[in-house]
């Protein structure tokens, strides 16, 4: 896993820092990472060796349609077959009937990726809403609830883009700190709360010296006049 503690601050230029800061680069940025751990799991739950070693029926029939999903309906997504209100309706029938089955999670990860790249924030934001409700913490919590943060705040939903990022700081499971705690601050100045998007930007300082990030908080804390 990345970590921000390690970026050397010199190697960027401050304007291509500060765009950086578009929470969705969170997960642009950082795909190939995130990649490592959805195919790890891709290949798991969907494996197809995964239906003879399964005992349990429900399971079974679970991952297999799970199984089917990821084979017709998300590939059609991907290459422009399947609209974007059909994967989600077809993705939420199976997630009632499987009792969101964890199996989900990296189907949904890499449909959401495609969604909210294509401005579909709104079914992006059905379906990560759904999965953090059954699977919100431990590891999948923190990437299901980065880019619903994301789609929120497309949706200029700040509030509920905010309440996910406090989510993953205050879980045992997050990554990337330097740049949580800075699009933190970024969403707090955005919601009108001066103290915390400070208290924000100056964990930042105090504890990412040689992340580039620190940069950029430094910047936001000089354009502030708390």
């Amino acid at each position: 896993m990345v970590d921000d503690s390690k970026m050397d601050a010199e190697t960027r230029p401050i304007d291509e820092v500060m765009n950086d800061t578009e929470l969705g680069s969170l997960i642009m940025k950082y795909k190939l990472a995130i990649i490592a751990i959805v195919v790890i799991s891709a290949l798991t739950v969907a494996g197809l060796g995964l239906f003879s070693h399964n005992s349990n029926k429900h399971a079974q029939e679970a991952s297999y349609k799970v199984y089917q999903l990821s084979q017709v309906s998300l590939t059609g997504l991907l290459v422009g077959k399947v609209d974007a209100q059909t994967f989600s309706k077809d993705f939420l029938k199976l997630n009632s009937e499987t009792k969101s089955f964890k199996s989900l999670v990296p189907v949904a990860i890499t449909a959401t990726d495609y969604l909210i790249s294509k401005d579909n924030n709104v079914e992006a934001k059905s379906i990560l809403t759904a999965l953090v409700a059954e699977h919100g913490n431990g590891m999948a919590g923190y990437f299901l609830r980065a880019r619903l943060a994301v789609a929120l705040e497309n949706l200029n939903d700040v509030k509920g883009a905010i309440e996910q990022l406090e989510a993953i700081i205050g879980s045992k499971h997050k990554y990337l700190s330097a740049k949580l705690y800075t699009d933190l601050g970024r969403l707090y100045m955005q919601s009108g709360n001066k103290e915390k998007a400070k208290a924000s930007f100056d964990y930042v300082v105090a504890n990412f010296k040689r992340s580039e990030f620190y940069r950029v908080a430094q910047v936001y804390l000089g354009e502030m006049d708390i």
